[in-house]
């Protein structure tokens, strides 16, 4: 009887092991990676960075981790090959519990879009950082002319970033452009006229005044009557008549 029951133990034994072996071999569905969700963080909505880009730069580094077993992706890597983008500023991925894979990016956001007379074509961003263009197109404010790298970031950030963050110039400033001499233009979206600003210096308070003309002057007798508008001399707001 005894006998019996070992040769019974033994064989269910057998029988265990050969079952676990055949299916701890199988790969489980729950190793693998189900799905991908990414989201570009763009206070902005500026479109400079899109998913589409983000699965190719994964796709073309062999990283894009939908389909992989879990337990194969590198997550660090991911984040590392994103981060060597100088479109992104920074990127985060970790696993989710329903065995998907999130991606977070964050984009550099661009202020303005610079071209200057020197050939040099980039973005500057709210943090003075110098972003190339390339193949990549934001529709943002444009400013051309005698513009080097230094004059950008000492003298027309401040001025464009003061643009950026004012609701009424942000809508109605359209191109900045720079003179030889340094001196500043600006052309309107509404309006047939150019603002002779001077020096990129004092522009809150002529743009201040320049904002009141509109009001109290441009309204009444029409927004094309002038062709310049100079806001150079201190407390006056100098016009030219159109031919």
């Amino acid at each position: 009887m005894k006998t019996l029951c070992k040769l019974v133990i033994l064989l269910g034994l057998s029988v265990y092991f050969v079952l676990a072996v055949t299916l701890f071999n199988v790969p489980e569905k729950e190793n693998v990676c189900e799905g991908v969700d990414m989201i570009v963080v763009d206070s902005l909505q500026t479109g400079f960075i899109s998913q589409n880009e983000i699965r190719a730069m994964l796709t073309k580094a062999e990283l894009f981790p939908e389909g992989k077993d879990l337990r194969e992706i590198n997550l660090g890597e991911i984040e590392n090959i994103l981060g060597q983008s100088p479109y992104i500023e920074s990127a985060l991925c970790y696993k989710t519990v329903d065995n998907r894979i999130f991606i977070q990016v964050k984009p550099y956001i661009p202020m303005v879009h610079i071209m200057s007379n020197n050939g040099e074509d980039y973005y500057m961003d709210f943090y003075n950082r110098f972003i190339p263009s390339d193949e990549h197109y934001a529709d943002l404010l444009i400013a051309t002319g005698e513009i080097s790298q230094t004059y950008a970031r000492k003298k027309l950030a401040g001025l464009v970033r003061f643009i950026r963050n004012d609701n009424f110039w942000n809508q109605q400033v359209q191109q900045i452009h720079i003179l030889d001499n340094g001196e500043v233009e600006i052309v309107p979206r509404v309006g047939n006229h150019t603002i002779l600003l001077g020096e990129a210096s004092q522009y809150k308070s002529k743009l201040k005044r320049m904002q009141t003309f509109y009001t109290e002057g441009l309204n009444k007798v029409g927004w094309n009557k002038y062709s310049t508008i100079s806001l150079k001399y201190d407390n006056q707001v100098v016009c030219t008549r159109r031919k």
